[in-house]
């Protein structure tokens, strides 16, 4: 695999310095306070060696090698975002044991039960990896050097349990040693007990406790009784009226043990040299699974580090760019949830940005953050800041930042700033980026200002990238004149006089001391005195800065309202659109309702004309029969049994701020508003109708809903804002057909029925009414043509055929009749 970091830090640090002071070197990752950024990443280490890499991460100065860095945390983020962690919590590096058993040396259990711990965790973490695939290049080259250690891990696992215990199935003879071991050990305590138990040796006892003294079982004997218990004495209490031996008549029994137990100690100490062996047969490939396991968890803490701070990998850009720094709302990431976001640009038109405002209103932390966010980049860190953000990889970084005072060496602030200054204008190039904190401060105002505004000339003219922070009002004036400069200010709360931390790009700082001293209860003739000591034009800019800054805040509060407002409209939009799909559900809802309801009433309605049927045949009342069934039609159309049958919803259709869903219905109350062919809506239903005519009472409106006519009171009827509905419009299908359909029992008869074109689930509905038609005509049958096709609608026909108590048979059409797309019925 290629290295990743193929150049050596050594020779990029001898090339790039960043920045010194007089009594020694100050680099700019000690002023910016990397080190403590190398602590955070360290807490999100998982593996002990990974912790070590962290305190030791250092920024790179390459670009490739930058971008690689950068990569290999993008894909960190992805795979804890999509698949989680890989492991590896509290995992310590077994690497010193494994190189141990490399070399031949033994391992207890203990120590080969934590490489096996070990080696199963670098496997799932690479199995986690790899459950990505090529989503994961980078990731997937590291875990490359981390193999399969599952024979190994199986072998010592069988012989060893997770307390590092030998197991007695790690061999064939130690189960039996150990067995032997126990039934010597228990022959010897027994007997042990009976003579401690004896009526001749009871009395010579301090206790009847079996005590063990160098690897040997003894009775607790009082010395001044020694004589009475004859045996080996290995050892006497302290204060000598306590010997411990061990009697004569389990000498034997004792050695016994001892052998048996020596015997299991040597087969133990075989086990674990084999196991040894074994795992140092597989040890170099090991050691570099932990090397490999090692990089892996360092890549994946940059990555949680990241995901802990809402970092974003943001754009890097080459050095040579016109554009160094353009960060967006970027926060210190030192600060936590107390940084305030600021947006910070060098670039493209000015190579020198002059930072001023007032004391502890966080001009040091604007620059800090700068200088932190681009050695954090370099080494391969995402930045809290926002994900369109740009960044140079900058070949080097020189700072000089607080008071470097030195009494030991007579050194005063101003001159180790200037030293350090000197240094960085020897090395600074255009593709570094300089940081300089209070510039020109220390020394007599005059001349500060005018060396600062030299030092800042000399980097513009250089293009060197820089950021410096000012009190001098003539280094922000020049900063305004001069091309290749640009002037951002912090500012203070104009009611308050206390630090916002808020950066303002493009504008000068004022300098807020009489303010402040105002603030504070200073005479007010004194501050007049002050004001008519700084002359008109001083204040004059004083007055234009404040209205300016006004200015800004106003229409920063204003935008700040528009995206109030913006968020407030498409929450509200939100809202009616889960309204609306509601409204659209329950609508549904009612549609599969009325077909139900309609459902039933029409099988109500074939019951009374099978009745009828019956009855006319029977008693020869044909008459009677013909105008039973003119009622029953005439119930069908009344317009007040279909309302009455239909169920009515209670729909609140909420309001649409500026969104245009559905046409606004309009609330009909003259009969001369309506004309035939405009479109009314049912209240209630939700049903479409044709108006067909208006009648001359004027409350009174004839209706086309589907096939069927119905006259509607006009109160009942809202009129559409919309053309005339196409005919197969889908929204109110169910309803117009499941009316058209009952209306059609009065057409004229017909003995076939062709459903070509219907849907599967018309059929039943159909075929029903088809046959009560035949039946009140007197057919014996006839014919329902239903096309070949895919065979649902034939099926769902036959089907309907089957269960009909009416039908005396059906079968499949002669060729000459229509074959398999037809289905012949007979009748009883």
């Amino acid at each position: 695999m290629t290295e990743a970091y193929p150049k050596s830090d050594k020779t990029r640090e001898a090339s790039s310095p960043h920045g010194s002071a007089p009594f020694g070197p100050r680099s700019a990752e000690s002023l910016l306070e990397f080190d403590r950024v190398r602590e955070l990443l360290a807490g999100f280490t998982r593996f002990s060696t990974s912790r070590e890499m962290a305190l030791s991460t250092r920024p790179r100065w390459d670009y490739n090698e930058i971008i690689w860095l950068q990569d290999e945390t993008a894909e960190a983020r992805l795979l804890l975002d999509t698949v989680g962690d890989v492991g590896l919590g509290g995992l310590e590096d077994p690497s010193d044991l494994i190189q141990r058993a490399v070399l031949g040396g033994v391992l207890n259990g203990r120590e080969l039960n934590a490489a096996v711990v070990a080696l199963a965790a670098v496997e799932g973490a690479a199995a986690v990896v790899r459950s990505l695939g090529s989503q994961l290049p980078y990731l997937l080259g590291v875990v490359d050097d981390i193999g399969d250690f599952s024979n190994v891990r199986v072998e010592i696992g069988r012989a060893i349990e997770d307390g590092g215990e030998i197991r007695d199935s790690a061999s064939p003879s130690l189960r039996k040693l150990r067995q032997g071991v126990a039934g010597s050990y228990n022959r010897l305590l027994q007997r042990l007990e009976r003579i401690s138990h004896s009526m001749d040796v009871q009395p010579s006892l301090q206790s009847d406790a079996i005590a063990v003294r160098g690897d040997r079982l003894v009775l607790e004997v009082r010395s001044e009784r020694r004589k009475t218990v004859p045996g080996i004495v290995h050892d006497v209490s302290n204060t000598g009226q306590t010997i411990f031996i061990e009697p004569m008549e389990v000498v034997d029994l004792g050695n016994t043990w001892r052998e048996t137990a020596a015997e299991v100690v040597r087969e133990e100490n075989r086990i674990l040299r084999r196991l040894a062996e074994h795992l140092g047969d597989v040890g170099r490939e090991a050691l570099d699974a932990m090397k490999a396991t090692a990089k892996l968890d360092m890549i994946m803490a940059r990555g949680r580090l990241a995901t802990s701070m809402t970092a974003a990998r943001v754009e890097c850009l080459l050095p040579t760019e016109v554009t160094a720094v353009e960060l967006k709302d970027a926060r210190h990431p030192l600060l936590g949830t107390d940084a305030v976001p600021a947006t910070i640009s060098v670039g493209p038109d000015f190579r020198c940005l002059v930072i001023t405002g007032p004391n502890a209103g966080g001009k040091t932390v604007a620059l800090k953050t700068v200088g932190l966010l681009a050695l954090m980049n370099q080494a391969g860190l995402q930045i809290p800041a926002s994900v369109d953000s740009r960044i140079a990889a900058f070949e080097s970084i020189h700072a000089d930042i607080g008071d470097a005072q030195s009494i030991e060496r007579s050194v005063s602030t101003f001159s180790s700033h200037m030293s350090a200054v000197v240094d960085i204008l020897n090395h600074a190039t255009s593709r570094s980026l300089v940081l300089l904190d209070e510039l020109g401060t220390g020394t007599d105002p005059e001349e500060g200002a005018a060396l600062a505004r030299a030092i800042v000339e000399e980097l513009s003219q250089r293009r060197i990238p820089s950021v410096i922070t000012t009190h001098h009002r003539g280094v922000a004036e020049f900063a305004t004149q001069h091309d290749g400069t640009e002037n951002a200010s912090m500012e203070l709360a104009p009611d308050t006089m206390l630090p916002t931390y808020h950066l303002a790009m493009g504008l000068p700082g004022r300098s807020y001391a009489i303010a402040v001293a105002d603030q504070l209860g200073l005479p007010e003739s004194v501050l007049e005195r002050a004001r008519g000591l700084v002359g008109s034009d001083h204040a004059n800019t004083e007055d234009l800065l404040q209205q300016i800054q006004s200015d800004r805040k106003r229409l920063a509060d204003l935008a700040a309202e528009a995206e109030s407002s913006r968020n407030d409209a498409a929450t509200a939009k939100r809202a009616v659109e889960v309204e609306l799909a509601e409204l659209r559900r329950r609508q549904e809802d009612m549609a599969e309702e009325t077909r139900v309801a309609l459902r039933r009433e029409a099988d109500e309605m074939r019951n009374t004309f099978r009745r009828i049927e019956r009855d006319a045949r029977r008693e020869g009342f044909e008459e009677s029969a013909r105008k039973a069934a003119e009622e029953a039609r005439r119930v069908v159309r009344d317009p007040d049994w279909l309302r009455a049958k239909l169920p009515q919803p209670e729909v609140n259709i909420p309001d649409e701020p500026e969104i245009e869903v559905i046409p606004e219905p309009v609330v009909v109350t003259e009969a001369a508003q309506l004309a035939p062919g405009e479109l009314v809506e049912l209240r209630g239903l939700g049903a479409t109708a044709e108006v067909v005519a208006v009648l001359n009472d004027g409350e009174t409106v004839e209706l086309l809903i589907g096939g069927a006519t119905a006259r509607i009171n006009m109160s009942e009827v809202r009129r559409l804002n919309a053309v005339k509905a196409a005919p197969e419009e889908p929204a109110k299908v169910v309803v117009q057909r499941t009316v058209r359909q009952s209306a059609d029992i009065a057409d004229g008869p017909t003995s076939e029925l062709d459903l070509r074109g219907r849907r599967a689930h018309e059929i039943h509905e159909a075929v029903m009414e088809w046959i009560d038609q035949q039946i009140l005509e007197g057919s014996s049958g006839g014919r329902v043509i239903h096309g070949k096709g895919t065979g649902a609608l034939r099926s769902a026909v036959r089907e309907t055929l089957t269960r009909h108590d009416a039908v005396e048979a059906f079968y499949v059409g002669s060729p000459a009749e229509g074959g398999d797309g037809v289905t012949m019925v007979e009748l009883k």
